[in-house]
């Protein structure tokens, strides 16, 4: 799993900044070349430098980040990076331009994943910009919880079960709040055909990022732009609904890893003054959007367990109402069953 900052709570990549530092692109070290002679640069050194520059902010993180950056400049994948003929390559005018282009924006504080626009997610390649949150390995923990639920619990997702039969019968999933749709879409490759995914955003640019990474994954899901269940009919029931809502407060928005305070989107960050502004209104309105027997998983902060648990044990019965943790050891998801 990729390591990256968490939104908020648990092991975060270390970043102490003051006035943003004077991007510098240089070989660190004896190795150190002159690019104005072409081809005195190879891969490997290009690499180690890379890490050199990454390790006040990204620790012990920064080889992997390293290669990561460099393979994004070099237009290669990242399992090629460990090829010893890759790394012997000498490096060109174009590729150490471009390499010099992002160290630029790493060192103003912008995350590697925004620079290089693509994040691996459960099995799926997304776009991101700044118009969506950059996926998490704890979001990609929630859904692997719910597929496996799903898929054991519900009728529909059983073996030799397929859209004919019953004639019509669609199991039907909604990833709300969804910007990059890195839930709903991911979720639409891990099941069968008879799936149907709707994903919903208030953010009309975070759906356009949504409907791009439909294409790129080759799945078909519907887009809807609105507030929560706004876009959706009053009749309308999920079987399973996805939700990873803005859940910082105002006063702790203030104390985020800069990487994510000032380049993710606020609005996808920030609840209001409690942080568990939607959580309330989840509480209320998700048992009218749930079938019966319908499950639902929230992505919550890691001192929210308690606190949310209580909001939806108090406005509904449930069936199941569980608190979960993440791979970190921390509150992090409430599993519902109507």
């Amino acid at each position: 799993v990729r390591p990256r900052p968490m939104r908020w709570g648990g092991p975060m990549r270390v970043s102490v900044r003051g006035p943003p530092r004077m991007a510098m692109c240089s070989v660190a070290g004896p190795s150190a070349v002159d690019m104005s002679s072409p081809g005195q640069l190879r891969v490997g050194q290009l690499v180690q430098s890379c890490a050199t520059a990454l390790r006040p902010d990204y620790k012990d993180q920064a080889a992997f980040w390293a290669r990561y950056l460099v393979a994004h400049c070099l237009g290669v994948k990242m399992n090629q990076m460990n090829s010893p003929d890759l790394r012997s390559t000498f490096v060109t005018k174009a590729q150490y331009a471009e390499y010099c282009r992002a160290l630029a924006e790493v060192q103003k504080g912008r995350p590697i994943d925004y620079i290089v626009s693509s994040v691996d997610f459960y099995d799926c390649t997304f776009t991101v910009n700044e118009s969506v949150l950059i996926p998490r390995p704890e979001t990609e923990l929630m859904l692997d919880m719910a597929i496996k639920q799903v898929k054991q619990q519900h009728p529909l997702l059983q073996p030799g079960v397929t859209a004919d039969e019953p004639v019509g019968a669609k199991f039907v999933a909604w990833d709300v709040c969804c910007g990059s749709g890195c839930l709903g879409i991911a979720l639409k490759r891990a099941l069968p055909l008879n799936t149907e995914v709707v994903l919903a955003d208030i953010c009309s640019d975070a759906l356009k990022v949504a409907q791009a990474n439909s294409v790129r994954n080759a799945v078909d899901v519907e887009l809807r732009c609105g507030d929560l269940f706004a876009p959706f009919e009053a009749a309308e029931r999920a079987d399973l609904i996805l939700c990873n809502p803005p859940y910082i407060s105002l006063a702790d928005f203030a104390e985020l890893d800069p990487s994510v305070r000032d380049f993710e989107p606020t609005k996808a960050l920030v609840s209001g003054p409690s942080g568990l502004e939607f959580y309330e209104r989840l509480a209320q309105e998700l048992p009218g959007r749930l079938k019966d027997a319908g499950h639902a998983f929230l992505e919550i902060g890691h001192q929210q367990g308690p606190e949310v648990q209580g909001l939806m044990q108090s406005a509904f019965s449930w069936q199941t109402c569980e608190l979960h943790k993440d791979l970190a050891g921390l509150d992090r998801y409430i599993v519902l069953q109507k």
